[in-house]
């Protein structure tokens, strides 16, 4: 370097000169050849320890450099609203904002034709259900309120436990008619023997007024009654027989009897 050269320095991106504590700076060459100042040292910027969050905090540590990334995290029960991460900038600030934690609550649980008793919609909180007259509760209670935000059973139902078949197949539940048809060709029911009672688990046969089936049933009482008259009517022909035969057979000891009451000639 030539006597009162100036040499321009600038520190990558995110660092400083720790001496200076600037990005940019001049060194002068003096009468000696050296340096009139010392030469720069470059180091990362450093940023200061983000704000805390109510209810929740991040992987902490003891410095936070120029790239350094901070995750948030809430407490338990608590969901994050907002960016997750911040990231250490250049101009030692944290990018974008902090993020909130909120309480975590399970939506309002309604149960046709039953009532619903809740200790609370929070994180641990719990309901039971009641079914109305009538009604069986299908399904396990007492279902929780999950940190996710759900219950922990969604599949509670009352269901109705006095529902009877019409004859046009429908059913019948507290004097309403359900208009949807069921399945012509069979039926299937599932009954709790645990929670009904034996009366209520009797079965009462519909009518089935279809041509099919009235033919089909004239049918069998014609090819049943054919049947019994060719039982009974072989059985008369046998009875017939056998006393046919005993006659016969006392008819030949009669005649055996009277010729040896016949005296005998000996010549």
């Amino acid at each position: 370097m030539l006597f009162e050269a100036v040499s321009l320095y600038t520190c990558d991106v995110g660092n400083i000169n720790s001496k200076s504590g600037l990005k940019t700076g001049t060194v002068t060459c003096d009468h000696t050849g050296s340096w009139t100042s010392e030469l720069p040292d470059c180091q990362l910027v450093e940023c200061q320890a983000p704000a805390l969050i109510t209810d929740g905090t991040w992987n902490t540590s003891s410095q936070y450099f120029y790239g350094n990334i901070i995750t948030y995290q809430c407490d338990r029960a608590f969901a994050l609203i907002g960016i997750e991460s911040r990231t250490c900038q250049a101009d030692k600030t944290w990018s974008g904002v902090p993020p909130t934690c909120s309480a975590v609550t399970c939506p309002n649980f309604i149960v046709p034709n039953g009532n619903v008793f809740a200790s609370n919609y929070s994180v641990d909180g719990f309901l039971a259900v009641s079914c109305n007259d009538g009604f069986t509760l299908n399904g396990s209670i007492p279902i929780f309120c999950l940190v996710t935000g759900v219950w922990s059973g969604d599949d509670l139902r009352c269901i109705n436990t006095s529902t009877s078949i019409t004859g046009d197949g429908s059913s019948q539940s507290n004097g309403q008619t359900d208009t949807t048809q069921m399945n012509p060709k069979g039926f299937i029911y599932k009954v709790d023997k645990k929670t009904t009672s034996s009366y209520k688990r009797k079965l009462v046969s519909a009518p089935d007024d279809r041509t099919s089936a009235i033919v089909v049933g004239w049918v069998g009482v014609i090819v049943l009654t054919v049947v019994i008259a060719t039982i009974v009517s072989l059985d008369c022909i046998n009875i017939c027989q056998k006393a046919g035969k005993k006659k016969r057979k006392r008819s030949v000891r009669d005649n055996s009897s009277l010729d040896s009451d016949i005296p005998h000639v000996i010549d």
